[in-house]
């Protein structure tokens, strides 16, 4: 989501994320062949493509193409994988394009993993329902190398990053530096023999992000009482706007709902009195349909689905949305556009 950090990481980390993530998660059995649309040079996409397949003597299928639909869709049908890792923007795209007549062969596909962003609940639930695979979504970062907590197969919550992973350990913080109470937003601290040592000749960050053998994520997330993470959001992305805190991942769940809604992202706007708010960035699924219908639709859904606080006040419509190389929502391009009162001249982010 930023500039390169250089997490400095052992070889022993690598085994540590074998034994953890991919024996509890994937069960990984003769004949499984892996593939990653999420490359190499990240986290994810190391241990997907790389590590996991190395180190259980199993077959890696590698592309260099971008990974479009047509693309994939070909590696699918020629390749046959067994277990698709993707991030939520890839599984989007796919749906998309299986829905617009050209039919996407998951016969062999037993299992998908989703990362990198949290997967809104619908997209999941669509997913299994067009093709009959669960996807299972989780949390991981650089920092830790891959996974800590996962939904697992059996057992998935979508909308949730499932459960802690055995063989790390989580809190939550309030911003005052305290546990948080039961069921309360906090933010996310982890702890595992898979993290890094630190950043590359960066003393500064390290001292901020390893804290007592604990790594500050910069996520906030609650769980429930069956044991459930539910992230919602980056901490510097959660704002709020009446004393109380919005969560964009919430509110997007809602959004995403609507069939006239293909992507959206929610930032802290501000009104006429250039007081906080909510504002939902929509993205229609066709073009052609009116702004202000889809408006209307969402504003109900949202009273229906939200309390008052989190519901949108303010709704802009682009062509797309800002990613990452890794398929994660710069939230914070959209935040710097509506500030600066350039909203009109969005165009279409790669």
């Amino acid at each position: 989501t930023g500039e390169p950090k250089g997490a400095v990481h052992c070889q022993s980390d690598i085994f540590y994320t074998n034994e953890t993530y991919c024996r509890e998660v994937l069960e990984l059995r003769e004949g499984d062949r892996l593939f990653s649309s999420s490359r190499l040079p990240f986290a994810y996409g190391l241990g997907n493509s790389f590590t996991f397949p190395l180190l259980n003597g199993l077959t890696t299928i590698l592309c260099r193409e971008k990974p479009a639909p047509e693309t994939i869709s070909r590696i699918f049908r020629e390749y046959r994988p067994t277990i698709f890792f993707a991030v939520p923007v890839v599984y989007r795209m796919l749906l998309e394009h299986h829905r617009h007549g050209n039919a996407l062969d998951t016969s062999s596909l037993r299992l998908c993993v989703s990362a990198g962003e949290a997967l809104p609940a619908q997209l999941g639930e669509e997913w299994q329902n067009t093709f009959g695979v669960e996807v299972l979504d989780g949390i991981g970062s650089t920092e830790m190398l891959h996974m800590f907590m996962s939904n697992h197969q059996g057992d998935v919550r979508y909308g949730s990053s499932g459960k802690l992973l055995n063989g790390y350990e989580a809190r939550l913080i309030d911003h005052e530096g305290a546990a948080t109470a039961a069921g309360e937003a906090g933010n996310l601290w982890i702890r595992g023999d898979s993290a890094a040592r630190g950043y590359w000749r960066r003393p500064e960050t390290t001292a901020q992000t390893f804290v007592s053998g604990w790594v500050r994520t910069g996520d906030l997330y609650t769980q429930d009482a069956a044991g459930y993470w539910w992230h919602m959001g980056r901490s510097d992305d959660c704002f709020k706007p009446t004393g109380q805190w919005v969560s964009p991942v919430e509110v997007e769940g809602v959004l995403l709902r609507s069939e006239n809604v293909r992507a959206a992202a929610v930032v802290e706007g501000f009104d006429e009195h250039r007081l906080s708010c909510v504002c939902a960035v929509v993205v229609k699924r066709n073009d052609g349909d009116a702004a202000g219908l889809i408006e209307d639709e969402l504003r109900a859904l949202c009273e229906k689905a939200l309390p008052r606080f989190k519901q949108p006040r303010q709704y802009v419509f682009m062509s797309g949305l800002p990613y990452t190389a890794t398929g994660k929502v710069q939230r914070f391009k959209l935040r710097e556009q509506l500030r600066s009162h350039k909203v009109a001249s969005f165009g279409v982010f790669a």
